[in-house]
């Protein structure tokens, strides 16, 4: 995020999917806390799907055709570096948008 100009974008992809309350810990825990060491403000955007799938019950491998039940599935992160408000305040310099499909 250092070496990121104002306006650049990181893209992230991952099985940990933020529409989930460990998702969006993981988002918190770790992808916030490492942008948070740079001096700017954070926009991210969430897609992904929002529902989980309970009716898949299959442990055969040979037939996996999708995420585990209970799982949403991947998310794509879509980060970007903005200059932080010249606002004295103690909010997260961070906005966080969700997009389901």
């Amino acid at each position: 995020a250092r070496v990121l100009d104002f306006y650049g974008y990181i893209l992230l992809v991952s099985h940990v999917n933020a529409h989930t309350k460990s998702g969006m810990n993981w988002l918190w825990q770790v992808v916030m806390t490492g942008l948070q060491q740079v001096e700017a403000g954070w926009e991210v955007e969430v897609h992904g799907h929002d529902e989980t799938d309970t009716n898949n019950n299959d442990t055969d491998l040979a037939a996996y055709d999708g995420p585990p039940s209970g799982s949403p599935g991947p998310a794509v992160y879509i980060i970007q570096k903005v200059p932080r408000r010249e606002v004295d305040s103690e909010e997260e310099e961070v906005k966080i948008s969700f997009f389901s499909y």
